[in-house]
């Protein structure tokens, strides 16, 4: 759509990997200067991160960067590459400075920081421990045992679910903001909404939480659980799996909704479509939104793929991961179909699946729902 040439590829390959070393370079030096890891100033990462994203989308509002330009800012930069490498030779107990800047997880060993890296991510904080009596008042049973576990862990739960939704917010209000300026390809978006909205499936599987709230529930409080028979009951574990099923959707509705939204302004803005098809675009995304978060659930009570230390010990785990992306890809990216009829498929289908997920899990999760060796 840009028609970048091979010049201009290769000129921001080597303006990537420049600005690596000046980063690195800055960041020890600003380290044995000030004791201080910019590399864990994570609003300071996340805001150039958005800044370069959004310069990324200027071409689209009709605002180019010409290659002399992207040349010259090579040039400058590389020389500020080289001195940052020559500094870098020159600095003494590197190793020892490395452990410190990249923190505990990427001084150990491959599999000793894997299992770090998942306990960090799903570890709740001190400040999360205590529940509010409000939030609990009523509940009882596995409602209770839920309602508990969902408080204590909303930060974690909640947390990359809005930052998608941030995300897809903003991509969608520039997108919203170009079609409103320049009707180019709106004919062409309103035809790949209507017919090719298969598409989204494979963004669904991408923006799903369920493998991290999985995660959570292992780590929080699955782990020491397990060791109980009691909770390795059919009646137990089914009566569970429906209540996080409800907690694990609705933190995934939200990304969803966004998304919704996003192609039902689009489509209108575009030249519009009939009431059932808005309907069922929407639909659609809510319905695949649900169908991931039931999938990664039914694959966590089938496959436990986790032991103690939080690594993951189960292959079989892994495939069916792997298979869910290949047909998600495989099936429905190509699928050029009307979003009506493609509605009403899913309907079916997620419905058929949901019951069987329930089957499957009061069947076999007893036997299956263990602490992997």
């Amino acid at each position: 759509m840009i028609n970048i040439s091979v010049t201009t590829s290769v000129l921001l390959v080597l303006l990537c990997l420049f600005s690596r070393v000046v980063g690195e370079g800055f960041n020890i030096f600003y380290y044995k200067k000030y004791g201080y890891v910019w590399y864990n100033n994570y609003p300071l990462y996340f805001s150039i991160l958005g800044i370069l994203l959004a310069l990324c989308l200027l071409p689209l509002v009709s605002i180019s960067i010409n290659q002399e330009f992207i040349m010259g800012s090579v040039v400058i930069v590389g020389i500020l590459s080289i001195i940052s490498f020559i500094y870098l030779l020159s600095v003494k107990n590197y190793k020892v400075m490395f452990k410190h800047l990249n923190s505990l997880k990427q001084a150990m060993n491959e599999e000793e920081a894997k299992a770090y890296s998942r306990q960090a991510m799903v570890e709740i904080r001190n400040k999360d421990k205590e529940v509010s009596i409000k939030k609990i008042e009523g509940k009882k049973g596995y409602d209770l045992f839920n309602a508990l576990f969902y408080e204590r862990h909303k930060e974690i739960l909640e947390n990359s679910a809005k930052k998608y939704s941030l995300i897809i917010f903003i991509l969608y209000a520039v997108a919203i903001l170009y079609v409103c300026s320049n009707n180019t390809f709106n004919a062409s978006i309103n035809n790949f909404l209507m017919t090719r909205l298969g598409m989204f499936v494979l963004i669904m599987y991408f923006i799903n939480r369920g493998s991290i709230v999985t995660q959570a529930m292992f780590y929080n409080c699955d782990h020491a659980m397990l060791t109980y028979n009691f909770y390795r009951e059919p009646k137990v574990l089914l009566g569970l799996f429906k209540k996080r099923l409800i907690s694990i959707i609705k933190v995934n509705l939200l990304p969803a909704l966004f998304i919704g939204l996003g192609n039902s302004i689009l489509l209108f803005l575009t030249g519009g479509a009939s009431v059932i098809t808005y309907i069922n675009s929407f639909l659609f995304i809510i319905l695949f939104s649900v169908f991931f978060s039931v999938h990664y659930l039914v694959l966590y009570y089938l496959f436990q793929p986790y032991n103690k230390s939080m690594q993951m010990k189960k292959l079989s785990y892994g495939i069916a991961s792997a298979l869910t992306y290949y047909f998600s890809y495989v099936i429905f990216w190509n699928l050029a179909v009307s979003s009506v009829t493609l509605s009403i498929i899913s309907i079916i289908f997620v419905l058929i699946y949901i019951a069987l997920a329930l089957f499957l899990v009061y069947k076999f999760a007893p036997r299956t729902f263990k602490i992997s060796n």
